[in-house]
């Protein structure tokens, strides 16, 4: 049986997005036989219960955060060195007996240091998913799961570009991706996470008279890491009505495809809404967010509202009411979004290679 190892992680400083793909690649892999195992740190706000029917290595926790780590962007996220995450991993490997046929890392702090180790010790194939392409890498397959067009480098191995790369969740495949007209249902979601809270900012806003008024339903997703959920609780229960909250919810394209509008962040779920050609308003909440939303906002599929700031209150109830106002706005974003994932339920080939 092919052995599969995934090395990602989650947390409050990270967010939840790589460890719910790698979750969606590993039921994927396993429904074919392949026997997948997880390796992740433990981190702040780490999402143990989302992998629980998996075997799962386990790192210690880091403890400090610094950019003497490494010289990547986000070395500070690993909370050690690729070098010292190395070493734990390939122990952590030894003491659970597994021999890995292929590597799956999903890791803004792991680079070319790291893979070549673990090649050197397991022997290995890697596969690594990056949207940044901002360290080196050593893999045969890379999956750059963005619409950025960019020359491979020569560790890179074979690169798949492009979201339909990365399998949607299951409970998409029969998804009906139908064309918007009207606004009066809203959908909101800004990951597992969101530290900063921005669900409550917008939940704030749409309970306003002037949203209230002409919206029938906001549907309202968090994650079960999510550090403000009595405050938000309380706030929907204000408005039972007219506020419906889920946490860590397995209806998610469901809800997407009641909606009329989607309201949350970039990172996976972007590509979740297109293949529900659901129009959204979108903010940055993370660096690597920034340019995917600029892309999809140039394809018309989405507004892109840009970082989060002191006028976030205005800056929705504005683009709001222009959407309320002029609902050729809505239909043409739909239409967009569409476009975006057209296909995207074909089998990838670098699935095909894994399991073959």
């Amino acid at each position: 049986m092919k052995q599969v190892l995934i090395r990602t992680d989650s947390g409050h400083h990270i967010g939840s997005g790589h460890i719910m793909r790698c979750l969606t690649i590993a039921k994927l892999l396993s429904k074919t036989g392949v026997n997948v195992s997880f390796c992740c740190r433990y981190h702040h706000g780490h999402q143990p219960k989302a992998l629980e029917e998996f075997t799962v290595l386990m790192l210690p926790e880091p403890k400090r955060y610094t950019q003497t780590h490494g010289d990547y962007p986000h070395s500070n996220w690993l909370g050690c060195t690729e070098e010292q995450d190395a070493v734990e991993t390939l122990r952590e490997l030894k003491r659970a007996g597994i021999n890995p046929d292929w590597i799956i890392i999903d890791h803004f702090s792991l680079g070319a240091a790291w893979e070549q180790k673990l090649v050197s010790e397991t022997q290995s194939s890697l596969v690594v998913i990056d949207g940044l392409r901002d360290r080196p890498h050593d893999c045969q397959i890379l999956i750059d799961p963005t619409l950025n067009e960019r020359e491979p480098t020569c560790g890179d191995g074979n690169v798949f570009l492009g979201p339909w790369n990365i399998p949607l969740r299951e409970e998409f495949a029969g998804i009906n991706p139908r064309i918007r007209t009207q606004l009066k249902k809203v959908f909101v979601c800004f990951g597992g996470v969101d530290k900063d809270d921005v669900t409550g900012q917008v939940c704030e806003v749409l309970t306003q008279k002037s949203l209230r008024n002409r919206l029938d339903r906001v549907d309202v997703v968090v994650g079960a890491s999510y550090p403000y959920i009595e405050r938000l609780k309380t706030l929907c229960r204000q408005h039972s009505n007219y506020l419906t909250l889920e946490v860590q919810s397995s209806r998610i394209s469901h809800l997407m495809e009641q909606a009329d509008l989607a309201i949350g962040a970039g990172g996976g779920m972007s590509w979740e809404r297109c293949a529900a050609a659901l129009p959204a308003l979108c903010w940055t909440i993370a660096d690597n967010q920034s340019v995917p939303n600029e892309q999809l906002a140039k394809l018309n599929a989405i507004i892109n509202l840009g970082k989060v700031t002191d006028a976030l209150d205005q800056q929705l109830e504005s683009t709001m009411l222009s959407l309320l106002n002029e609902p050729n706005k809505l239909l043409l974003m739909s239409e967009c979004a569409k476009k975006v994932m057209l296909g995207w339920n074909k089998k990838s080939a670098w699935v095909a290679e894994i399991i073959k």
